[in-house]
């Protein structure tokens, strides 16, 4: 009794000890320094002191079912996978061949854990996916032509802004990835990532068996992180109803989504953008509805004629004054219209022969 009296000082003296422990977790993955932190309450607070990075690529939460979730966490070499599993009310957290049973919520201690090994990262992550599919779930869910409710990705999410909203917390990316169909879920994510470090955002839709998924962006787009993106792209048919003109795109300088229809005025609105700024260098809508050409040609003046160009697009071209390196073009097709920025010593060869106008 004396003996393993002696040993659990001896062992809380070396989780004590900043140099000692410095020296071991140099030798640690970032999971068994997270596991090395639940030891003692002296090893807790010996991280604290040294902070040890993880030093993680990126990071991919991925829904496997109602009652799985895993993360993986990519690393210079390598990976690593954690899975979060529910069982009849239980939490059994996994990695390679050990699984140990909490006492908790698979989902909260999912985030719980990522807050944890996130917290003292140096570096920014390169990226960050949430793939919350329900294509994995058909079995198990009854679809309708309505999009069915999903409890577990609302409280995913949710319980995610709630441990990562403060200043504090937020985590430093690079380039974010959300699969949904919900505004609340965008805006619980982009509230719970550095504005400082955010370049990419990146919207799938989440309901793959449906043709066409609708969201509105219109809270989203008020965000500072969304104000700080450089390139927006939406993917997997998801077409954004918000209207153009209020999704304060001015920043951006590569944007891809699918919108229902743009209205001649949008269109103006989004040329005076890409004239003014500095950042711009593609914004590319698909579309679900046609332009008239009539609202066009009003509204821009006659398309450019190119006899070097075979296919049915129209075509419009600008320079300004303030930047004659550069040609501004505006394509359309019935299925798309497209904002180019492009250097006059790449393509001006195409234009030799147009009266191209020029903008004050």
């Amino acid at each position: 009794m004396h003996q393993s009296s002696s040993n659990d000082g001896y062992w809380s003296n070396v989780f004590s000890n900043p140099l000692l422990m410095e020296s071991i977790v140099k030798r640690l993955s970032f999971l068994d320094i997270h596991r090395l932190r639940k030891v003692c309450r002296g090893a807790r607070e010996c991280m604290e002191i040294i902070k040890p990075d993880p030093q993680i690529y990126s990071v991919f939460i991925k829904r496997m079912n109602l009652d799985q979730f895993d993360v993986e966490f990519n690393l210079k070499y390598g990976f690593l996978r954690v899975s979060y599993i529910s069982d009849d009310s239980e939490c059994f957290v996994s990695s390679g061949e050990k699984t140990t049973k909490v006492s908790s919520n698979f989902l909260e201690t999912l985030i719980s854990d990522m807050a944890s090994i996130l917290k003292h990262q140096k570096a920014a992550l390169k990226g960050i996916k949430f793939e919350m599919s329900l294509k994995v779930l058909s079995n198990q869910i009854c679809f309708s032509n309505e999009e069915p409710p999903d409890l577990i990705r609302n409280e995913f999410f949710d319980a995610f802004k709630q441990t990562f909203f403060s200043e504090k917390t937020w985590i430093p990316v690079e380039r974010v990835t959300i699969e949904t169909s919900d505004q609340q879920d965008v805006l619980d994510v982009l509230s719970s990532l550095n504005p400082a470090h955010l370049r990419d955002v990146e919207l799938w839709s989440a309901y793959q068996r449906y043709e066409k998924t609708h969201i509105d962006l219109e809270e989203v787009s008020n965000l500072k992180q969304w104000k700080k993106a450089k390139r927006l792209l939406a993917k997997r048919n998801l077409i954004i109803d918000t209207p153009v003109q209020k999704l304060n795109l001015s920043h951006f300088r590569d944007i891809k989504i699918c919108v229902d229809s743009i209205s001649p005025e949008e269109i103006l609105n989004l040329k005076q953008i890409c004239l003014e700024s500095r950042a711009f260098k593609r914004f590319i809508f698909e579309l679900k509805n046609p332009v008239s050409e009539s609202s066009l040609h009003n509204s821009l003046g006659a398309p450019i004629i190119r006899e070097d160009d075979s296919s049915q697009k129209k075509e419009w071209v600008f320079r300004t004054s303030s930047s004659s390196e550069m040609i501004f073009s505006i394509d359309y097709l019935p299925e798309k219209i497209s904002f180019y920025n492009l250097p006059w010593s790449m393509f001006g060869q195409f234009y030799v022969n147009v009266d191209i106008p020029v903008i004050d």
